[in-house]
């Protein structure tokens, strides 16, 4: 998974913070919990994130389940990452 700043490219930008998803590899974990390209990751096990690092620094100390809330098409979900 490849995240980036949040810009002005995405519809999310101004809406909320958070990393941007600009690719997944298909067979991954994350992809197979239901993570999209263009989705932005906003909080990792219920911890707020506003930048790459933060995510990357979060996931770092994943334990075997990840929660990631998401914003897509102007909603926020959540997706368990197993």
């Amino acid at each position: 998974m490849t995240v980036e700043k949040l810009s002005s490219v995405s519809d999310a930008y101004g809406k909320v913070q958070g990393a941007f998803v600009s690719s997944l590899i298909d067979s991954s974990k994350a992809a197979a919990a239901g993570l999209l390209p263009g989705d932005v990751i906003v909080s990792v096990n219920q911890h707020p994130v506003s930048t790459p690092q933060m995510v990357a620094d979060l996931t770092q100390k994943q334990d075997e389940i990840l929660l990631l809330g998401i914003f897509r098409d102007g909603r926020k979900l959540f997706l368990i990452v197993k």
